[in-house]
């Protein structure tokens, strides 16, 4: 299926700005211990043989990498907006069977009809793509309201997923005290 239409959307490219997106696996790796806990995040996710997954914010690909080393016979589609991201993700999981499929674009519901439902969802370093409020309302929720965000969104948003069933991680890459 061709990419979908691109949106009149603003997005933060990978590493922040698009002229570092082909150092930005480099920055990850150094800066996160990418590999370990993208890893430890795979087996997490107990993928079985035939399992749908849709990886939203796939960025450079590893993500699909990291399933590759731990699973197989996984379907795998990545859905991110940054175009030179997603040819980098192309070119790194060329050699993967079954090929991971890359989509460039925001994702939507509709942009996945094509494919079977999804075993598993991946959100990873993309949390700040989507505005509190975007997020919230996509609960259900019919309003939101945040101030003092780190705690609004753990107090209003996060737990109340977790209530209903979700299962929600963060990673996040931050020195103690910032």
């Amino acid at each position: 299926m061709p990419d979908p239409k691109p949106v009149a959307r603003s997005y933060t490219p990978a590493a922040g700005y698009h002229f570092l997106t082909p150092f930005y696996d480099f920055g990850v790796a150094v800066t996160t211990r990418e590999r370990v806990w993208r890893d430890r995040l795979v087996r997490h996710m107990a993928l079985g043989e035939g399992d749908v997954i849709l990886d939203i914010g796939s960025g450079t690909g590893n993500l699909a990498l990291a399933i590759a080393r731990h699973s197989r016979d996984v379907r795998y589609l990545g859905f991110d907006p940054d175009e030179a991201a997603t040819r980098i993700a192309r070119t790194k999981t060329a050699q993967i069977v079954p090929p991971p499929e890359f989509r460039v674009g925001f994702f939507a519901a509709s942009a996945i009809d094509d494919w079977p439902p999804p075993a598993k969802i991946a959100i990873c370093l993309v949390l700040h793509q989507v505005g509190l409020e975007e997020k919230a309302l996509a609960t259900g929720a019919s309003a939101f309201f945040g101030e003092d965000l780190r705690s609004d969104f753990v107090e209003d948003f996060a737990w109340p997923t977790l209530k209903i069933g979700a299962v929600y991680g963060i990673i996040e890459a931050r020195k103690p005290g910032t």
